[in-house]
């Protein structure tokens, strides 16, 4: 009878913080979303414009509710982390970019926003300086949630038992949620120890 042997996984990286967490892994597998260009009319600018309007105001407020929880709970400096996010999203400029291509490029608003956020974080990945290279997370994270609002997926992390989550990346903003639950530690693919990610972690 063949006896059958579970051999170990080992993986290094990083740490962010001291100590040790064992428990069992809970994968946080994250969908990639890459919305398709779907070509709009002319007629339909103004109802796509308010589309993303909507979901920027979604997002807005789903961090402003973690900001105002997270001042309360942990203090100031962690509240911070959020109120850059929310700060990205209060850039008229920044935001403009997206209606723009949709105004003259005639692209859907799921398809401008990834556009614009994907150009966003390939600028900043480039910098020679780390902490705005981190920042590269940021507009990742955000870009994500965005796009979760315009496509409807608005389903959080829900942790059943005290585990480490193990992911590609977690927003700070999902972090500081998860404080609330039985969360043991993080792991994640990307990021450095002046990510906003590891900072709340």
């Amino acid at each position: 009878m063949a006896e059958n042997k579970r051999s170990d996984i080992i993986v290094k990286g990083i740490p962010a913080s001291a100590g040790i967490s064992i428990g069992p892994a809970f994968l946080y597998y994250q969908h990639t979303l890459e919305p398709e260009l779907q070509p709009i009319t002319k007629e339909s600018v103004q109802e796509e414009i308010q589309k993303f309007q909507k979901a920027i105001e979604e997002s807005r407020e789903y961090l402003y509710n973690i900001h105002q929880e997270t001042d309360q709970r942990y203090g100031r400096d962690f509240a911070e982390i959020v109120q850059i996010q929310i700060s990205i999203l209060d850039d008229t400029i920044f935001l403009n970019e997206v209606e723009q291509l949709i105004r003259k490029q005639l692209y859907n608003a799921e398809y401008a926003t990834f556009k614009v956020f994907q150009l966003k974080k390939e600028h900043f990945l480039r910098l020679p300086d780390e902490y705005f290279r981190e920042r590269a997370l940021d507009i990742q994270n955000l870009k994500r949630l965005i796009l979760k609002n315009l496509l409807g997926k608005k389903a959080e992390l829900d942790l059943k038992i005290k585990s480490v989550v193990v992911s590609d990346n977690i927003n700070p903003a999902e972090i500081i949620k998860l404080h609330h639950q039985d969360i043991l530690g993080f792991c994640t693919d990307v990021g450095g120890k002046n990510s906003h990610t590891a900072i709340v972690a």
